[in-house]
């Protein structure tokens, strides 16, 4: 690679090549170049990926414009393997308000249209003299360098611009590519979110803004832990580190707002004895029963409890044969027993409710992602 950059500094005189005395990760590297800069604007690109023709002088005509700190563009997926070009959700800006293109905005005026937007450094450039001014580095972590970087920029940015203008192929299916550094050092992934709450102290971040950072950083670290999680090489490692970060974690800023149910299932899962509580009314008929409790039994949530209410004199010999099946069925209650609900959910239903186990997924679902704060959910059917 560096000769390949040394032969270019002989044919053009704009190419620069850098030495390091000893191995740097991007993060450093980018700071490298970002202290050698003498341009107006930078951008940090990869070296497995593509600048489309004429982006740079289209982008820097809209950020002399719009004087902006840091714009933020598209970009397509190119795929290594096949040739062929996609983009994903992130890179389309998916969700972004269409008045938010074209002119300048600030992180304070709408938070959550900044996380409709990818964190990767290489879809923007950036005023030099701003990062250097407000001490706007990458972190040194092995991995995930970026999160906090675009954290930090979009914070003490007063004018931010989002084009629909592409600037980067981003190569994927890439066999030398680094993103499975990422498994073997998962660790980054918890000081990145580490130092994302750091950098919301330094910029006095509360409230519904706080809430919107940590569900996006949140989001996305439960994200990579649910792709790794099964890998046999690191499955070990991951889980045990993630099941340590998650039992630590304080999602007291997160009470007032809904968690994101894409990493709020897994934390619960990963922290809770168990998350539901089924409050089963034995009313119904053997036949209705045991088809519900068969469903019950179907579900790929594991961290549930079953309580059985009946009122006096109720055959629940049905229910006494799943007790001696499965420990999450617990005793029988009568119909004026208090119910535990020691635990995060609750929900109560009647045989006749339940048809099958996708039945029984959408109902929980729902009751989790309509919760409004971190309170038990009651879901009577």
């Amino acid at each position: 690679s560096a000769q390949i950059i040394t032969n270019y500094t002989h044919k053009d005189s704009r190419v620069m090549l850098i030495r390091h005395p000893m191995t740097m990760y991007a993060g450093s590297c980018r700071n490298t170049g970002l202290v050698a800069a003498t341009g107006e604007y930078v951008h940090f690109l990869d070296s497995d990926d593509i600048v489309e023709k004429g982006a740079y002088r289209r982008y820097y005509q809209l950020a002399k414009e719009m004087d902006a700190d840091m714009v933020k563009g598209k970009s397509r997926c190119f795929d290594n393997a096949t040739g062929q070009i996609s983009s994903t959700a992130i890179l389309r800006f998916s969700g972004l308000p269409e008045n938010y293109y074209g002119k300048a905005v600030s992180f304070s005026q709408n938070p959550s249209a900044f996380s409709h937007v990818s964190v990767v450094p290489w879809n923007g450039i950036y005023k030099r003299q701003f990062l250097l001014e407000h001490r706007l580095w990458f972190n040194d972590f092995i991995c995930v360098n970026d999160r906090s970087f675009f954290n930090e920029v979009s914070l003490a940015a007063d004018r931010v611009v989002f084009t629909k203008d592409r600037l980067v192929k981003y190569r994927i299916n890439n066999s030398q590519s680094l993103v499975g550094n990422r498994a073997r050092n998962f660790q980054c992934q918890f000081r990145s979110f580490a130092l994302i709450r750091k950098q919301c102290q330094k910029y006095n971040i509360t409230g519904a803004a706080l809430a919107e950072i940590l569900n996006r950083e949140l989001t996305d670290l439960f994200i990579w832990y649910r792709k790794y999680r099964n890998v046999p090489e690191v499955q070990e490692s991951i889980v045990s580190s993630t099941t340590e970060f998650a039992r630590s974690l304080d999602i007291l800023p997160l009470k007032d707002y809904p968690p994101v149910f894409k990493w709020y299932y897994d934390y619960l899962l990963l922290t809770q004895d168990h998350i539901l509580t089924i409050a089963l009314h034995l009313s119904s008929s053997a036949e209705q029963l045991t088809k519900c409790m068969e469903s019950i039994l179907l579900q790929d949530m594991p961290k549930f409890r079953v309580y059985g209410i009946a009122p006096s004199g109720t055959d629940t010999s049905v229910y006494q044969s799943f007790m001696d099946k499965d420990t999450r069925f617990c005793g029988v209650l009568p119909s004026s027993g208090d119910i535990p609900k020691e635990n995060v959910y609750f929900l109560e239903l009647k045989p006749t409710v339940l048809k099958d186990a996708d039945t029984f997924q959408k109902l929980i679902r729902h009751s989790m992602e309509t919760a409004k704060n971190m309170a038990p959910v009651i879901l009577t059917l």
